[in-house]
Formats: structure tokens, sequence, C-alpha cells
């Protein structure tokens, strides 16, 4: 290849990167500060809960991260594309968040959680059980990038 040819090459992968770097057009900045991050982490949580109900994968699929993992209480875990095809479908819940911190453009929110959700056709209530979720602004959004479920609340 010429040096022209390499020059035009390396300056076209690097618009790339610039644009893949940028932010979407019409994208909001990260919020640089939040007034109140533990509401914050009460509003994503159950934004969270919300899109696990009965008919709610698309906004499911937008809410969740590429980059997301869950780890189960009982050890196991899970990427976005596994997780978005095997969730659970939760018909209600209950949230006490117990502590937040925020560092632009992610938030880390941990609360103790009881879900009812759909088991075979039947109504399942948990037991509460501690969590911890990360939700970082992606594309002009908060995006849930991960989340844990730890055992049961003695």
């Amino acid at each position: 290849m010429s040096r022209i040819g390499t020059l035009s090459a390396v300056s076209g992968l690097l618009g790339l990167a610039v644009l893949a770097a940028t932010p979407a057009l019409g994208a909001t900045a990260a919020p640089k500060t939040l007034s109140n991050p533990t509401k914050t982490c009460e509003q994503l949580t159950a934004r969270f809960q919300k899109y696990l109900g009965a008919g709610m994968s698309a906004q499911l699929a937008q809410f969740v991260s590429p980059a997301f993992t869950i780890e189960r209480n009982d050890g196991t875990s899970g990427s976005w594309p596994s997780y978005l095809a095997e969730h659970p479908t939760f018909t209600g819940w209950n949230i006490a968040v117990v502590s937040a911190q925020f560092s632009s453009p992610a938030i880390t929110c941990v609360a103790i959680t009881s879900t009812t959700q759909l088991v075979d056709g039947s109504s399942v209530v948990s037991v509460p059980t501690n969590n911890m979720s990360t939700y970082v602004w992606q594309r002009g959004a908060w995006r849930i990038t991960s989340y844990a479920r730890f055992n049961s609340v003695s």
C-alpha cells in the first residue's frame, strides 16, 4: 500500500474511533452531581424491577448495558444476552436502599429487596435479600451494568 493509502486508512480509522467515543447526537452528558443519590438508586432499582415485568422486554433491553453481568446468591452468573433471553418475571417488589455511592458517570446502589415473581404460573414472594447494582450513564441515559444478589437477610 502506498504511503498516501496508508495515511488515508489510518485517518479513516481514527475518524471511526472519534465517532465511537463521541456521545450520540443529542445525548446529554452524564450528571456531575446528584442532589439525592439515595433517591436516584430507589428510582433506578424500581425501574429495573419494573422492566422485569411481563411485556417489558423491549424496555429491559434498552435499560441493560451491553457490559451487563449478574451474580446470583446460588453462585451462578450471566451476561447481557443470556439474561435478556431468560430473566425472571416480576409482578411486585419492595426496595429499601441501604447506601448509594455516586461518582460520575456511575452510581452503585446497595439495597434490601423482596420480589413477587411468577414461577410456573404461581406468584412467589421472595425473602428480603441484599443486592448491589451499578448503573452507568451511557448514550444519554442510565443503564444497569451489574447486579449481584446475596444471601437472604436474617
